[in-house]
């Protein structure tokens, strides 16, 4: 994440999961406050044990308690590592 100096950062303090990493933050300037969450969820492989049923089960944890802490608009954005080109 990078922003210049003119923002506010407040690093929110949020659960750890196993199956993706994430950064919440509140974002201010001025009058203008957003909550931004970037999520990075890492390929499912052999090595790490990861499958899509964990994210998709720990990422509506995640989204819950958002949706009911977040006053200020919100937008979650990241890498997903979902390939609609290869379905499994």
């Amino acid at each position: 994440l990078f922003l210049r100096k003119a923002f506010t950062i407040t690093r929110i303090s949020s659960s750890n999961f196993t199956s993706f990493e994430h950064l919440d933050v509140s974002v201010s300037h001025g009058k203008f406050k957003i909550r931004l969450v970037l999520i990075y969820r890492p390929p499912p492989s052999k090595k790490n044990k990861l499958t899509i049923p964990m994210f998709l089960e720990e990422f509506s944890k995640l989204a819950e308690s958002l949706m009911e802490d977040c006053t200020h608009p919100l937008l979650v954005v990241g890498n997903f590592n979902f390939h609609l080109d290869h379905p499994k």
